[in-house]
C-alpha cells in the first residue's frame, strides 16, 4: 500500500502478468482488464480480480476457454461493442 492507505495502482499488464494462469487481456487504453473467457472488463485492483476468478461464472465459463468452445460470434460481438465504446 502506498503511503496514506491508499492502494497503489498497477498497469493492467503487470496484473494480466501476475496472474498468468487465467485468460486474461491488457486493456491498456481503458487501464482495465478484458477477460477472454467471460467477455468481461474490469478494474486492475487486486481485490476486484481475486472476485472475479472465483465467480462461478468465471469458473465455468474458464472451463469452456480451455476446451476451445468460446463462441466466436459473441466474441466478435463483444469486442466490437468495446471498440465502439472506445471511439464514442
Amino acid at each position: 500500500m502506498k503511503k496514506g492507505g491508499r492502494p497503489a495502482v498497477s498497469s493492467p499488464q503487470a496484473r494480466v502478468d501476475e496472474f498468468d494462469k487465467e485468460p486474461f487481456e491488457a486493456r491498456i487504453e481503458q487501464n482495465k482488464i478484458f477477460c477472454k473467457a467471460c467477455c468481461d472488463v474490469f478494474k486492475t485492483d487486486r481485490q476486484t480480480i481475486n472476485s472475479h476468478i472465483r465467480s462461478n461464472k468465471h469458473l465455468a465459463n474458464k472451463k469452456t476457454y480451455r476446451a476451445g468452445q468460446v463462441q466466436p460470434d459473441v466474441r466478435a460481438a463483444v469486442e466490437s461493442l468495446l471498440r465502439y465504446a472506445l471511439d464514442w
